[in-house]
C-alpha cells in the first residue's frame, strides 16, 4: 500500500502524506510458519526400519543409509565413493543445499549398508538400476522412494520427514 501512495502522491493524484507511514512501526512483526514435511512418529522409526531391512534393492538400501545419516534425499541419493573417507562421509559444498561441505560421522549400520551395496559402481554409490549396458551410471530419482513406500504399504509421512522425526526422537 505504501508503494501504491508513494506513486499516487508522486503523480499528483493524492496530496496529502502517506498514510501507511509507520504503520510498519506500530504493529507486530508476522513470521512466516515454516511448513514441515510429514513425518513417521519417531517411535515407530524402529518398525519401519526393520521392515525396510527385509527388503531387497538399492532404494531401500540408500533409504536406510538416509534414516541412519539425517541426510536430505539428494545427499543421500548423489552420495560417492570418493566421498567416504574411513568412517566419515565428506559431502562437497556443491553438492549440499547451503552451500557449505559437511562431515557425517558413519555409525556401524551405515558402514554396513555400504557394505551391502559396494561394487555397484565404482563412483556412485546408490546407482539408478535404469541404465544402458554401455551408458554410466547415473543418480537415482527421487521418485524411487515413494515407490519403495507403496510397494511397503506405508504413507502419511515424506522421506524428508526423517530428519524431523529424528530431530523429535532427540527432544
Amino acid at each position: 500500500m505504501s508503494v501504491i501512495f508513494d506513486w499516487a502522491k508522486g503523480k499528483g493524484h493524492y496530496a496529502n502524506e502517506n498514510p501507511v507511514n509507520g504503520v510498519d512501526r506500530v504493529l507486530p512483526p508476522v513470521k512466516k510458519r515454516a511448513e514441515h514435511m510429514p513425518a513417521l512418529p519417531w517411535g515407530d522409526v524402529p518398525s519401519f526400519f526393520a521392515d525396510l531391512g527385509e527388503r531387497e534393492g538399492v532404494s531401500a538400501r540408500c533409504l536406510s543409509f538416509l534414516i541412519l545419516t539425517c541426510v536430505r534425499s539428494s545427499e543421500a541419493r548423489g552420495a560417492r565413493w570418493s566421498e567416504i573417507k574411513g568412517d566419515v562421509w565428506e559431502i562437497p559444498a556443491e553438492r549440499m543445499k547451503a552451500g557449505v561441505a559437511h562431515r557425517v560421522p558413519l555409525c556401524a549400520g551405515a558402514l554396513d549398508v555400504l557394505e551391502q551395496v559396494r561394487g555397484l559402481d565404482e563412483e556412485l554409490i546408490f546407482p539408478s538400476a535404469q541404465r544402458g549396458p554401455r551408458s554410466p551410471a547415473r543418480q537415482m530419482s527421487d521418485a524411487v522412494f515413494k515407490r519403495l513406500q507403496d510397494r511397503m504399504g506405508r504413507e502419511g509421512f515424506t522421506v524428508h520427514g526423517f530428519r524431523s522425526s529424528f530431530r523429535d526422537w532427540c527432544s
